[in-house]
């Protein structure tokens, strides 16, 4: 059986019995409120990886966006040198030849833009991009002067080679190259951003399902241990004493308006006993000295009793002898008399 922590025993104490009422509802509100503010902190955190996840991802689209408009101003410049080409004369390949030089313009603007935005893993790629427009830049540049400046022909011969080949297809494929990066970067961004929603909504959920079992157990333990427990009791023990039962349970001393409550009972509780006490002592005594004083008159009585008999007994012994004394008396009396008569009887016969 595994040992059971009761706050109310004595003998165990924590920091919450040197605190008044008030500091546990505030520790209590305290508890909940850092609570909330971990759950908020991570909501918060959460929200701003979401955000830096939503910028990666509005990175990597911008970058396939530039990828993409790239490859249009590729395919626009091959289709002005081809237009140069096939150009009637110059002044007719003039118009085509502003058009590519405006894409070249174009590239360079959307390169530059394009730079701040590469991963640092990407930049070697890019840097070959880089490379690769700069060569096609000259390239079809030196197409355009020589299809308004020299001759079509002149321009045909220049673009229609090997190394115009080479050059587009280099070009081409560093264009590729970053472009399946960038996708491979976008999905990873995707994947990462799904991976870190559901890590976090689930941190939340665990937080805020963990959070609020324990703002049970805090509120159940300060509340019911430390605040309705307590003043059951004291409720218990009031009626106690109201009935005459000064005994009351023992709980351990706190510092805070329950223990002044338990403090104020105890001293009255140990008062009325003491008063208990004192009264049935007087009892005790009361009935003590009723005994004495019945003994104390049971033996007057029996001395007054042995008293009066002996005067009875000498009295009716005097009266005894008095009965003898008149019968004699009476006797020599009869005699007397009858002496007297006889006497009388002499006299009368002398005479």
């Amino acid at each position: 059986m595994g040992l059971r922590f009761d706050p109310l025993k004595p003998e165990n104490k924590w920091l919450g019995d040197y605190m008044r009422i008030r500091a546990k509802i505030f520790a209590l509100i305290g508890a909940i409120s850092l609570v909330v503010v971990v759950i908020s902190a991570v909501g918060i955190n959460s929200l701003q990886v979401y955000n830096a996840a939503l910028n990666d991802v509005k990175a990597a689209s911008t970058r396939a966006l530039y990828s993409e408009r790239l490859n249009r101003l590729v395919t626009a410049v091959v289709m002005d040198a081809r237009g140069v080409y096939a150009a009637a004369d110059t002044k007719d390949a003039k118009t085509y030849a502003d058009s590519l030089i405006a894409s070249l313009k174009k590239i360079d603007e959307l390169l530059k833009q394009w730079a701040p935005l590469v991963p640092e893993a990407d930049k070697a790629v890019f840097e070959r991009v880089v490379k690769d427009a700069e060569a096609f830049k000259m390239f079809r540049t030196e197409t355009a002067r020589l299809g308004t400046e020299v001759s079509v022909e002149a321009a045909a011969k220049q673009g229609f080679n090997e190394a115009n080949r080479a050059n587009r297809k280099a070009f081409q494929e560093s264009i590729d190259a970053l472009t399946k990066r960038g996708s491979e970067a976008a999905d990873a961004i995707e994947a990462a951003t799904q991976a870190m929603q559901n890590e976090r909504m689930t941190l939340l959920i665990c937080l805020a399902l963990g959070g609020t079992l324990a703002a049970l157990l805090i509120g159940g333990f300060v509340g019911h241990r430390q605040i309705a427990r307590p003043l059951q009791l004291v409720t218990i023990s009031i009626r106690k004493l109201a009935a005459g039962d000064y005994d009351l349970p023992q709980v351990k001393k706190t510092r805070d308006e329950i223990g002044e409550i338990w403090g104020a009972m105890s001293t009255f509780a140990a008062a009325m006993a003491e008063a208990e006490e004192l009264r049935a002592s007087q009892s005790d005594n009361e009935r003590q000295q009723v005994l004495r004083r019945r003994e104390e008159m049971q033996a007057l009585a029996e001395r007054f009793e042995g008293s009066v008999g002996h005067l009875v007994h000498q009295l009716s012994s005097s009266a005894s002898e008095l009965e003898g004394t008149a019968r004699l008396m009476t006797g020599v009396a009869d005699r007397a008399r009858q002496q007297s008569v006889g006497v009388a009887s002499a006299a009368e016969q002398t005479s």
